[in-house]
């Protein structure tokens, strides 16, 4: 490169005016910006997907109860009135029950298996202070100003 160019940079970077690098206050308040809206977008993301659960289920009970009518209606039609049994009336019974108990004891090894993770999650939270009171301890016992004064 010619002395000449090399001239004409150094003046160009130097006649430009120094950007000053984010403060830490500012990288702070943009990290609390980010997890505010974060916390924000929680309670809608519940929404909208108990009201996709809800509808799942809300389909689910109408196919069921359309295709019940339907097989009744064809029964009525054709003449056909058998009686169910009562061991099938009883293995129907059980099912659905052992159902409803299924769903229940999920909702809440669920429930439970959430609030184990946030009480967790706390304890993190808690010990994070301390941890990093540590780590500076540590940071200043590598420090070399530290040797020098002993």
């Amino acid at each position: 490169m010619s002395k000449s160019t090399q001239e004409s940079r150094l003046e160009s970077q130097e006649s430009k005016p120094a950007q000053s690098p984010k403060t830490s206050n500012q990288s702070s308040s943009n990290a609390n910006n980010l997890f505010d809206a974060w916390e924000n977008s929680i309670s809608q993301y519940r929404q909208a997907i108990e009201n996709f659960q809800l509808e799942c289920v809300r389909s689910c009970k109408k196919m069921y109860n359309s295709s019940i009518s339907a097989q009744q209606e064809f029964a009525r039609k054709n003449g056909v009135s058998y009686p169910i049994p009562d061991a099938t009336q009883k293995i129907i019974s059980d099912s659905v029950e052992s159902a409803e108990k299924l769903i229940q004891a999920q909702s809440r090894a669920v429930s439970e298996s959430f609030a184990t993770v946030t009480n967790n999650i706390k304890a993190i939270n808690e010990n994070t202070k301390p941890f990093a009171e540590v780590c500076n301890s540590v940071t200043d016992l590598w420090n070399p100003s530290w040797f020098e004064r002993q």
